[in-house]
């Protein structure tokens, strides 16, 4: 399933600790669109609609509501 970065956007309004692993899973993501994924969600960090913080406890980042959803 192709997506885009609206129903990422969508998908992320709201959830805490979200790993790419997840992202990828839940999504239903085949493999080459990791690529597209990984820059749309270098986009909404930069707009501020989530948070990436490396989590030491699972050893990879996760994603958080930023401060363009409210939190």
């Amino acid at each position: 399933m192709v997506i885009t970065k609206k129903q990422l956007k969508e998908y992320l309004d709201g959830n805490y600790d979200v790993t790419f692993g997840i992202i990828v899973e839940e999504l239903k993501s085949e493999e080459e669109d990791y690529p597209k994924i990984k820059k749309f969600l270098e986009q909404l960090e930069k707009e501020g609609w989530i948070e990436k913080a490396f989590c030491p406890e699972h050893k990879t980042y996760e994603y958080d509501p930023g401060k363009e959803q409210g939190n």
